[in-house]
């Protein structure tokens, strides 16, 4: 097996990717922004694994899985310790790197039933949106995640609000977990 360093891995992403009808392909999108990011920060990603854990949906295989999700917590509190150090916080992207962390924080609360603390961290993400450099589609799967613990309190009127806005900013995969989110609350008022 060939070991390249991760920089000539990444570098191809900035400038080559795909498009089907006219319209480039989200996970696609995902890895040159990430690969742009990686580079402008002297290639250095914050939390990059329980980033795409999220993204790829895995996080929901895990849900109500304490340990698990308590060892996850674990480390991204420790990463945002580390994150609040004085080396990092002259980062252009600081401020997207604190938004990932507290909302990987309030995933995992979430999902281990706390869903207060975490919509708290949510919304702390959102009222940061104008903040963040280059990590936007974290303000919609925030509005996403609100709108889920809604639907977990039968607050749907809310959740329906938190969802809407979430479409109006969704970005990449999260459109797909939105539409069936909506689904959701819409079959749940018709019964």
């Amino acid at each position: 097996m060939i070991r390249r360093p991760p920089r000539s891995t990444l570098f191809p992403y900035t400038t080559l990717f795909r498009s089907l009808v006219g319209k480039s392909i989200p996970p696609e999108k995902f890895a040159s922004m990430k690969s742009e990011k990686f580079l402008a920060q002297n290639n250095w990603l914050f939390l990059p694994a329980y980033e795409m854990l999220y993204v790829l949906n895995y996080f929901l295989f895990v849900k109500g899985n304490i340990s698990i999700l308590d060892a996850v917590l674990v480390k991204v509190n420790r990463a945002l310790d580390e994150l609040n150090e004085e080396s990092h916080r002259d980062s252009p992207y600081y401020m997207d790197n604190y938004c990932l962390g507290i909302f990987l924080k309030g995933v995992c609360l979430s999902y281990m039933g706390s869903p207060l603390s975490a919509e708290e961290l949510f919304i702390e993400v959102y009222e940061n949106q104008k903040s963040l450099k280059g990590d936007q589609y974290i303000v919609s799967c925030a509005l996403l995640e609100l709108g889920l613990i809604c639907i977990q309190t039968t607050n749907y009127e809310q959740a329906v609000q938190y969802l809407n806005l979430a479409k109006k900013h969704a970005m990449f995969y999260a459109e797909f977990r939105i539409h069936l989110a909506l689904q959701d609350i819409e079959s749940k008022l018709s019964q």
